[in-house]
């Protein structure tokens, strides 16, 4: 014999509650989706600063494809060798920028300086490196979601002693270099 509690929750309809969160944004009068930018940094340039340095510079991601607030970038590096080398990667918050400095995990003895510039303009030195080799390079601006990371740029570090007062800064696949020389 069924017992009656038994027989009645045999027979009651099955209800399924399901729920997701949607996080959203509220700027009076409307309501954003919080997203990753649509766009990585613009007006990205790499180039030496020594025989163990580069220098990264970048503009903020425009306005309109922002999604949010910027809350940090990171820029990815690594050797142009054959097999490849995996990248380093170097998440700064936005908030530590003006010369402060910023850690690169797993204990690496390379370190970075990010510097906040005028006009939404950033400046990140990596040094460290290793002396007259390519590296490839590429940055994302983070919000609460993510981001995208640009195309990669290639640069070289510079021969040991011999500081040349140029670089060059182009993006992987594009036959185009841009120069610029330094008065001494």
């Amino acid at each position: 014999m069924k017992s009656k509690c038994l027989n009645d929750s045999l027979n009651a309809p099955l209800t399924l509650s399901i729920s997701f969160k949607l996080s959203i944004l509220v700027t009076s009068p409307f309501y954003i989706l919080r997203l990753a930018p649509s766009m990585p940094p613009v007006d990205i340039s790499v180039f030496n600063t020594s025989s163990k340095s580069l220098r990264v510079h970048w503009s903020n991601v425009p306005p309109d494809h922002r999604n949010g607030l910027v809350r940090a970038f990171t820029v990815r590096y690594r050797k142009v060798v054959f097999p490849a080398d995996n990248y380093t990667y170097i998440t700064t918050n936005i908030n530590d920028a003006c010369g402060s400095n910023v850690s690169i995990p797993d204990g690496d003895n390379r370190s970075c300086l990010l510097h906040r510039l005028p006009n939404d303009g950033y400046m990140l030195d990596i040094i460290g490196l290793e002396i007259y080799t390519v590296y490839d390079v590429s940055l994302q601006a983070i919000t609460i979601r993510g981001g995208n990371f640009s195309s990669l740029f290639q640069a070289q570090t510079d021969e040991d002693g011999k500081h040349n007062n140029v670089f060059f800064s182009r993006p992987v696949g594009i036959s185009q270099y841009r120069v610029r020389f330094l008065r001494i």
